[in-house]
């Protein structure tokens, strides 16, 4: 029978060998990270192992996120805070902290946003993943998907989200439902920059003269997009067949067309995750609470 003593012995060695696997770990993927002067180094060291203390991810895979914000992009003056927002993304919702670091970089990326937001975008995310019938997982591949004709039209990150939170709350998959709204968002924003016949019609179902349609997606797209759902789902209440309106909309392709009808009849679903993605963004406290 082996003694307590031996066994303790045995548990000690591999404890010892696993902790300097992990510095050694540690200590590799620091060095990975680009672009840093000695104080900035010691700066982010400092920074990992106060967020691993304080967190419950370790200190290993807090570096490791860290490298991946500098492989990314981030600068260097960015990547604790943008790692810090990561890694209670990780924590605490279905995501992982490195997924999430090249999600939210790429989008921030596509959108051309301000990175020192990223902490607003987390608790936006949290915040909708806690008010919806998705999860930030699902929200955040559909946002990645939608972010370029988001940023076509002048729509923030926030917005977004919300759009991105609604769409994959009514069962749309991020390609499919990605790609339809995608391609409607820029048959509008065409329709208005043409002043084509389509135009009188986007309006009319939004319960707007042209001008005010034209003025309403120069300046709110968001607003004119909630404005088209509500219009189509007050049709479809009132007896109208949305397959036509759709089709005069030009909008006929089975993916289009399924998303759209879904979206009508979630217009105020699609109000209240704009409300909440962006008091969530101004209070900023979803992540930490």
């Amino acid at each position: 029978m082996l003694s307590d003593e031996f066994l303790n012995q045995i548990f000690r060695n591999n404890q010892e060998k696993i902790d300097r696997k992990i510095s050694y770990e540690y200590h590799k993927r620091l060095k990975l990270i680009k672009g840093q002067k000695n104080e900035e180094r010691e700066n982010i060291k400092q920074g990992i192992l106060d967020l691993s203390e304080a967190t419950a991810s370790s200190a290993t895979d807090i570096a490791g996120v860290a490298e991946a914000a500098g492989q990314l992009g981030v600068k260097t003056e960015n990547i604790m805070a943008f790692t810090e927002t990561m890694v209670r993304l990780g924590d605490s919702t279905n995501i992982s902290a490195s997924d999430a670091a090249t999600a939210i970089a790429q989008l921030y990326n596509v959108m051309g946003a301000d990175i020192n937001t990223v902490d607003q975008f987390g608790a936006a995310l949290v915040a909708l993943g806690n008010n919806a019938a998705t999860s930030e997982n699902d929200i955040m591949n559909m946002a990645s998907r939608i972010a370029s004709s988001g940023k076509q039209v002048g729509l923030t990150e926030q917005q977004v989200l919300a759009l991105a939170t609604s769409l994959a709350s009514v069962g749309l998959e991020a390609e499919g439902g990605g790609s339809a709204i995608s391609a409607v968002i820029t048959e509008i924003d065409k329709s208005v920059a043409l002043n084509s016949d389509s135009l009188k019609t986007w309006a009319s179902v939004a319960g707007m003269s042209v001008k005010e349609f034209k003025q309403l997606w120069q300046n709110d797209a968001m607003t004119a997009i909630q404005a088209v759902t509500k219009g189509m789902g007050d049709a479809k209440a009132g007896g109208q067949n949305l397959n036509v309106i759709l089709d005069n909309l030009g909008v006929t392709s089975l993916r289009q067309t399924d998303t759209m009808k879904r979206l009508s009849g979630a217009s105020e679903l699609m109000s209240n995750m704009v409300q909440i993605s962006n008091e969530a963004w101004s209070e900023n406290t979803a992540l930490t609470n």
